[in-house]
């Protein structure tokens, strides 16, 4: 066997095996979110949020986790509010108010 199409199957492999690792369910992602956590951490287990908003003058990050019921269109929000020391104040299954930035 050449080394090229042997290249390419070794690399098929290892691409199958790795797809078959444990996936974190947004559930869980979502859990793991603490009060007291920087928004340099969120990001860091969450990724960006989907959309960030302005309430009250805190922020709020948005996050979709995803679609539960399968007959819907819509996802289901997760929100992270930040204190005016930028640290998580706390979390909730809905969107986040106020102005868009």
């Amino acid at each position: 066997m050449s080394k090229l199409p042997f290249s390419a199957l070794v690399a098929t492999t290892l691409v199958g095996v790795a797809a078959c690792g444990p996936t974190i369910q947004p559930d869980q992602l979502a859990a793991s979110i603490r009060p007291g956590m920087t928004q340099g951490e969120v990001y860091k287990r969450m990724g960006p949020p989907d959309r960030g908003y302005l309430t009250n003058g805190l922020d709020c990050f948005q996050y979709d986790l995803g679609k539960f019921n399968l007959g819907s269109s819509r996802n289901v929000p997760f929100s992270v509010y930040f204190d005016d020391s930028n640290r998580v104040a706390g979390t909730a299954r809905v969107a986040c108010r106020g102005r868009r930035i």
